[in-house]
Formats: structure tokens, C-alpha cells, sequence
């Protein structure tokens, strides 16, 4: 992967350009206010596309240092448009569905921003927040880009 400074200041971020570079670079700027233990068992599911399992993997492995905490990472593949498209940004709620199915989930389902049409709220496959919800029987936490907000979100705290 190319240094951070290859991106020009992540001018392109929102086109997915430098995302993973900085996702990496400010997880490492907030692990030290990670804490060690939290108070209330919690354990969530996260997911992402194929190619960005491979980077948070790492990163979910830490969190799961912290006492209480459990973090499950699922990876989900993409049949809808086609295996080839592995990019997080085009996951749908069929796919979501049918890979965590029989998936013991946890307190909540954690997924991505960029899976949800902003000007609608919807899948790309037109899917509601709340079908997802159903059909998984699980509570969805819509998690922003980068990685503070990751972090937050897989803890179930501020930091």
C-alpha cells in the first residue's frame, strides 16, 4: 500500500480513494484511548467487504484485547453484483441476510455507512434498516466513516 503522503492530503476520500490509508493511520492515532476493560459484556458482529477484511482484521484483533469485549468480523461476499466486487461500498441486504443467517450476532450488527443510501436510507437492493433487522433478528448500528467512529462503535462508548 502506498505512504500517506502518495494521497495528497486524502483529497478523493469520499470517492473511496486513500480510505484504507487513512482508516489505518487514525485507528493508530486513537488505540491509546482504547481502554483495557469495559464494563458491560458486549459482543457485536461487524461487517465489510472482502478487501476490507483483510485490513481490519488486525485492527478488530486489538479490540478484542479489551476485557469484555467480543468482536466478531465477517467479511461478506458479494453475489449480488458478482464475486469480482469486493469493495464494502456495494454490499446489499441479501447478501448481508444470507451470510449471517445462522451467525450468532451478538447485542448488534454493525455496518458500514457507506453499505446506505444517504438520500434514502435504503440498501442498494432497496432493503429497509428495519427488514434487515427482522430478518436477522438483531439491532443494526450504522457505523460513519473512519476509524474513531469504528472504534466507538465496537466498543458501545465515547472516546
Amino acid at each position: 500500500m502506498p505512504s500517506a503522503k502518495y494521497y495528497d492530503g486524502f483529497y478523493y476520500i469520499e470517492d473511496g480513494i486513500g480510505t484504507t490509508k487513512f482508516f489505518l493511520g487514525e485507528f493508530d492515532k486513537n488505540k491509546k484511548y482504547i481502554p483495557s476493560k469495559i464494563n458491560k459484556k458486549r459482543k457485536v458482529t461487524i461487517i465489510c467487504g472482502v478487501i476490507a477484511g483483510n485490513y481490519l482484521k488486525e485492527k478488530v484483533d486489538i479490540l478484542n484485547k479489551v476485557e469484555n469485549l467480543e468482536i466478531n468480523l465477517i467479511p461478506i461476499e458479494n453475489n449480488y453484483f458478482g464475486k469480482g466486487i469486493t469493495v464494502t461500498g456495494l454490499l446489499t441486504a441479501t447478501d448481508i441476510i444470507k451470510s449471517l443467517k445462522n451467525i450468532d450476532i451478538g447485542d448488534e450488527l454493525i455496518i458500514p455507512s457507506v453499505v446506505i443510501r444517504k438520500e434514502d436510507k435504503l440498501f442498494l437492493d432497496n432493503y429497509t434498516i428495519e427488514d434487515v433487522e427482522k430478518a436477522l433478528n438483531t439491532k443494526i448500528r450504522i457505523c460513519e466513516m473512519g476509524a474513531k467512529n469504528f472504534i466507538q462503535a465496537a466498543l458501545g462508548i465515547e472516546i
